[in-house]
């Protein structure tokens, strides 16, 4: 899985960082985008339908990358939770 880690931003850079990607997730192009990727991944998580000339490999990455979109939020309240237990 692919990970970005803040760790490094200060408190103040991440609360903006967090504040605009939590704005960013409650826009409906967001949603849209989601729900695209959704469909995406059902697409691309199928052996079956992979054509003869596209690599197993190729899909592997594209569902890796479907998957970090579409977790984005989930990681990001994780890292929030993570950053507010070491400052306390």
């Amino acid at each position: 899985m692919y990970a970005i880690s803040n760790e490094y931003m200060s408190d103040r850079d991440f609360e903006q960082y967090y504040s605009d990607l939590k704005e960013l997730f409650a826009t409906e192009g967001w949603k849209q985008l989601v729900a695209d990727a959704e469909d995406e991944f059902a697409i691309y998580n199928s052996v079956d339908l992979i054509p003869a000339n596209q690599s197993l490999e190729y899909n592997r990455g594209y569902i890796k990358a479907l998957t970090w979109l579409m977790d984005r939020p989930v990681s990001l309240e994780l890292e929030a939770k993570q950053r507010a237990t070491k400052t306390v």
